[in-house]
């Protein structure tokens, strides 16, 4: 791990390469999986409840199967059952998010560790209390973001439009001065209140606006390559199913990428703001 935590607080990007190229396998097929596994449930889920068969994709282009379908929708989305079933895919959504979370960092932590573990044994370990430190975490989070996010648009609704725009901004810092919280927690072995407190003070106001305006641009860079990139698979829109698969397969490609980056430059970040009796101490 040494060599790891003087990487990242000499030369971040170099460290972050680093560990990029010795995870970037492990946690493509990771996030692959979980992609797939994710959007059939998803899929089979929604057509099952607004009733899409096969006899609809046989009579697809029919006017009266599309009137058909969307009067469904309109039906179901107002059901109990509908409502249940969603609140049943919220919460799962939210367990898999957070041992997904738990596996990703457990894979760095394995090559900062320099333990070598193998795919198996790391899923293993997986399936630890971390996980539920980590829902919890997403849950407050989200409860934090919806409340924050209520309290602007009140606000703003009477003070006026700059309130709104200055209240947003301030709500992104406050996420970014969180943004080692999971990683604490799997990497670290710190409880979620622990975990919150390390990285609220790790993280002044000034990197969290920094940190803010980095992802900023980054965005608007993801979105020209999702232009391009979009344009370029246009060309295999009009093969029905190939079509659909080879955009289906760049999508997973893209998102593992920006994955396995993101999670390297999250644990860079924590090693940078620890001290190097934690990092014995964690080893």
């Amino acid at each position: 791990m040494n060599d790891y935590y003087q990487g990242f607080k000499s030369d971040f990007i170099k460290a972050a390469n680093k560990l990029v190229r010795r995870t970037w396998v492990k946690i493509s097929l990771i996030y692959a999986i979980t992609s797939i596994i994710m959007t059939v449930i998803a899929t089979d889920f929604i057509f099952s409840m607004v009733g899409i068969n096969v006899d609809y994709f046989a009579n697809a282009f029919d006017p009266r199967t599309i009137t058909d379908s969307f009067e469904n929708v309109l039906r179901e989305i107002m059901s109990p059952s509908f409502i249940l079933g969603i609140t049943i895919i919220t919460i799962l959504s939210v367990i898999i998010q957070a041992w997904i979370y738990n596996l990703y960092f457990l894979v760095v932590r394995s090559e900062t560790e320099g333990a070598a573990e193998d795919i198996q044994t790391t899923l293993n370990k997986s399936f630890s209390n971390n996980v539920l430190k980590i829902i919890g975490v997403i849950l407050l989070m989200y409860a934090a973001l919806l409340v924050g996010l209520l309290v602007i648009a009140l606000i703003g609704k009477l003070i006026g439009v700059l309130f709104i725009f200055i209240g947003l901004i301030v709500l992104l810092a406050i996420i970014f001065k969180l943004i080692l919280t999971i990683p604490a927690i799997t990497l670290g072995d710190m409880s979620a209140l622990e975990a919150f407190t390390f990285s609220w003070n790790k993280i002044a106001w000034k990197t969290a606006f920094k940190y803010l305006g980095i992802a900023f641009v980054a965005g608007i860079a993801l979105m020209i390559v999702f232009v391009i990139v979009g344009a370029i698979l246009s060309i295999f829109s009009f093969i029905p199913l190939i079509g659909t698969a080879v955009q289906f397969i760049a999508g997973v490609a893209i998102g593992a990428i920006i994955t396995t980056c993101s999670i390297a430059i999250l644990t860079g970040l924590y090693y940078r703001n620890i001290e190097s009796q934690q990092v014995n101490n964690v080893s």
